[in-house]
């Protein structure tokens, strides 16, 4: 079994514990860490190198777009999932562009749909 490191970024706490009870569901996930804005994002990846983030797009302080750009310009092997609560094309191209590995809606985050996005981005470690 195969372990992975999960870093979770959102600005609402009550979806960073849904989100980690979505992760500790699969074997192997763990979750390392969490944090709530950008800027605490860039340096908990420093310094709890996760082999993936979740990332909500709107937050405050620093944006997911911005942190993804930055977390990899420092650590590229690190894989970012983004994510929105709205349902907004142009915050998918400017994720995308930034570096994030997938973009998702909130309401489509999974187990499933979690395992089948880091399948299809592969294991980068």
């Amino acid at each position: 079994m195969e372990i992975q490191k999960f870093l979770i970024v959102d600005d609402v706490s009550s979806f960073r514990l849904i989100l980690r009870q979505i992760l500790q569901k699969h074997d192997g996930w763990i979750v390392v860490g969490d944090a709530h804005n950008g800027v605490e994002a860039v340096e908990r990846v420093l310094e709890l190198t996760p082999d993936v983030v979740l990332m909500d797009v709107a937050m405050p302080l620093r944006n997911g777009i911005e942190a993804t750009r930055q977390i990899k310009q420092i650590l590229p092997q690190t894989r970012i999932v983004l994510f929105s609560g709205h349902f907004d094309d142009e915050f998918r191209r400017e994720g995308i562009r930034a570096g994030a590995d997938a973009f998702l809606y909130k309401e489509d985050i999974d187990t499933v749909t979690l395992k089948d996005v880091l399948k299809e981005h592969g294991n980068r470690k």
